[in-house]
This record gives C-alpha cells, sequence and structure tokens, in this order.
C-alpha cells in the first residue's frame, strides 16, 4: 500500500498582542458544496490547496525519516502535532488526519544539508539504465524487484537535493515569502528587517496516510 503526505503552512503572528500560530494555505470555496448542500462527502464548505503533496518517498524519509528505504538522514524524526498547532489545522487534523504526524520550521529546513549523497541499488529498464552510463541521467521510473528479462539492477549516487528537487522548489519559495511578510519596518534605518530574523516563526505541519 503506498504513502501519501498531507502538509499545511503556518506562521507565527501577533493576534490582539498575543504570539499566535495561524494557518497560511490557500483556501477556496468547494463549488461542490454549493451545488449540492445536502450530498454527504468528506470535504466541507472550503477545501485547502496543499502547498506539497507529491509522492516522494524519499522527501518523506528526510522530513520524518518515514518510507526511509535508502537510508536518508532525516530532519527531525515524527514530533507529534505542535502544541500550540493553529486551530485551522489541527480541525483538518481531528476530521481525516491519519497517522505520524510532525512539523518542521524553515530555519530547520534550510540547515539540513542538502548535498548530502546516498547510493541507491534499485531495479530498472535497460533504456534506464543506459541512458545513466551514457550521460549520468538520473532514473526516474524503478522499483526494488520486478520479474521483467529486460530490467536490471543499477546503483547510482544521488544528492538529498536532487531526490527533493519539487519540494524544495515549491515549498521552500512560499516559506520565505510567508517570512517577508512578518519582516517590521526600522524607522531609524529606514529598511526593513531581514526575513531570516523570521526563519523560526515560518513551519510546515504535516502528517501521512496509507
Amino acid at each position: 500500500m503506498g504513502t501519501d503526505i498531507h502538509m499545511y503552512m503556518e506562521v507565527l503572528e501577533e493576534v490582539k498582542g498575543q504570539p499566535r500560530w495561524i494557518n497560511a494555505d490557500d483556501w477556496r470555496v468547494n463549488r461542490y458544496r454549493i451545488k449540492y448542500p445536502g450530498d454527504e462527502g468528506e470535504e466541507g464548505t472550503f477545501t485547502v490547496k496543499n502547498i506539497y503533496d507529491d509522492r516522494n518517498y524519499g522527501v518523506f524519509a528526510i522530513l520524518a525519516g518515514m518510507r526511509n528505504d535508502d537510508g536518508w538522514e532525516p530532519i527531525s524524526g515524527p514530533r507529534g502535532l505542535p502544541s500550540d498547532i493553529s486551530e485551522h489545522t489541527r480541525a483538518i487534523w481531528e476530521e481525516r488526519g491519519e497517522h505520524t504526524p510532525s512539523w518542521l520550521t524553515l530555519r530547520e529546513i534550510l540547515s539540513y544539508d542538502w548535498k548530502k549523497t546516498v547510493y541507491k541499488t534499485k531495479m530498472v529498464s535497460k533504456e534506464t539504465a543506459d541512458a545513466y552510463r551514457k550521460d549520468g541521467t538520473l532514473p526516474i521510473g524503478y522499483c526494488t524487484w520486478t520479474n521483467q528479462d529486460s530490467w536490471e539492477t543499477l546503483t547510482w549516487p544521488i544528492t538529498t537535493g536532487e531526490v527533493a528537487m519539487r519540494f524544495l522548489r515549491k515549498v521552500i519559495p512560499r516559506l520565505k515569502e510567508e517570512a517577508r511578510k512578518l519582516r517590521k519596518w526600522d524607522r531609524e534605518s529606514r529598511t526593513y528587517e531581514s526575513e531570516k530574523n523570521h526563519y523560526d516563526h515560518v513551519r510546515i505541519v504535516f502528517w501521512f496516510d496509507s
């Protein structure tokens, strides 16, 4: 059975003079619910567009040690839900959360070594193996075992950054954008403070289903 990830974005903002984590995902109206209000279903009036939902076991392993067949060093083991989780993210978890929740701040993600290398050994098609040997094209389609005669075992090096390329391209810019929104204006220098001051104030909360 496959495993999928459900990921949500939160920012720490000041609400009525107190710091409070707030869900920062993109929400949209569920038109189906408006057209058919009495119909049974899991989704409510509003649905959320997840910041990242690719099925990539390498990313799952790096984020929380989940499905770690290749021996990646995770940023952290599963932490559970944050004690100060936002009300909207908690509501989603209580409605349809599955297992192994965790969370990471932007600073933790950026501090990870995205150039670390491991060696993958998988079975690939002859065309894939030939392409890798010819010009180093990294395999995309592979499996642990198959009885297809034309497939063979191949070992190749791959970095954490290569494994998580789509995650880094999709998630990091969004988190940095939220960090920039938290910057304060300094009247004396007449400039905004560095967004890096808020890398601990932006995070992802995620869990898995399988």
